[in-house]
């Protein structure tokens, strides 16, 4: 069974989102369970957002002759 998660940041501090529908406080997850999900979320946006201002510093420009 494949569990979709989601971190939320909110005003009173970091929470973890699974689809069951449960919300639970960082301070009831095990680190491991954190740390490897939240570097891959980062590495992520870091890959689409490069990739994001590549494809609009090329789209803006046109050719003219």
């Amino acid at each position: 069974m494949i569990v979709w998660s989601l971190f939320i940041i909110d005003d009173m501090g970091l929470f973890f989102y699974n689809k069951i529908g449960s919300i639970i406080s960082i301070g009831d997850l095990p680190t491991t369970n954190i740390i490897e999900p939240f570097y891959l979320t980062i590495m992520l946006y870091k890959l689409v957002w490069k990739w994001y201002i590549i494809y609009e510093t090329t789209s803006r420009y046109y050719k003219v002759d």
